[in-house]
């Protein structure tokens, strides 16, 4: 089983690259074949090569650089493997400006969406209820 944690670069300025790394832990009970690690944006650069191997209970450290834009250039990365479980792994980095994201009770933002119908839906009037929202894009 892979295991990999959440990354961040929130205080970078644009036009400076930042070194980073992040670890690939073999949680599972055999050797782990993994066959790439990548990015979704080509301003993270990884400087591994394109597979590794990592022994039961292991864990391998991936470099990389990111080259900031000083715009919000989060994304998610992905390691593939032969985990019989779950092939591959996405987990998300973030950059850019801290202040967009909130802490646990923190109020959330203002925000309304209308549907094809024309009806308009406001966070607000869902105070005190669980919302679940979901984006999904086509590119």
């Amino acid at each position: 089983h892979v295991e990999v944690e959440e990354m961040n670069f929130f205080d970078t300025t644009a036009g400076v690259p930042v070194d980073s790394s992040f670890v690939v832990e073999n949680t599972g009970g055999f050797t782990l074949s993994v066959t790439e690690v990548r990015s979704f944006n080509s301003r993270f650069e990884i400087h591994e090569p394109a597979a590794f191997r990592i022994p039961a209970g292991g864990q391998h450290t991936v470099m990389l650089t990111y080259y900031p834009t000083g715009a919000d250039d989060s994304t998610f990365f992905a390691v593939e493997s032969d985990d019989s479980d779950e092939a591959q792994v996405s987990f998300p980095v973030y950059t850019g400006n801290q202040s967009g994201r909130l802490d646990i009770g923190e109020d959330a933002p203002v925000w309304t969406h209308s549907d094809g119908e024309g009806n308009l839906y406001k966070l607000s009037d869902y105070l005190g209820k669980v919302v679940i929202m979901a984006f999904f894009a086509d590119w």
